[in-house]
């Protein structure tokens, strides 16, 4: 993640782990960089989808930045401008319109 985001957070070896993993699981899901705003209903959708599966099951994470590549995955990130846009207030709010029960989920940017 580019310094210019202030709400960064260090990754830790865990986090890092996961994101360079380079291979999909049922808790580890990679998607390709985007925008989340809530005019692209379609997007936010697809997203929260993903979301309540993984809560269905044990949890997991989905990394937002990361294509699929003929060899595997290709990490490009997110730019600054996208990552302000993944707010967890708005995230939550919109992912619990379609949860019963409510789901916890984390927005972590690093």
């Amino acid at each position: 993640m580019d310094k210019s985001t202030p709400d960064a957070i260090p990754a830790s070896e865990g986090l890092v782990a996961v994101i360079h993993r380079n291979c999909e699981s049922k808790s580890l899901d990679y998607k390709g960089s985007m925008i989340w705003s809530e005019q692209d209903k379609k997007a936010c959708c697809e997203l929260t989808k993903d979301i309540l599966a993984m809560a269905n099951t044990d949890g997991g994470y989905i990394v937002i930045g990361v294509a699929e590549a003929d060899s595997g995955f290709r990490l490009d990130g997110v730019t600054p401008d996208q990552a302000g846009k993944f707010e967890s207030s708005r995230v939550c709010r919109f992912v619990q319109n379609y949860a019963d029960p409510p789901v916890h989920v984390r927005v972590m940017k690093v």
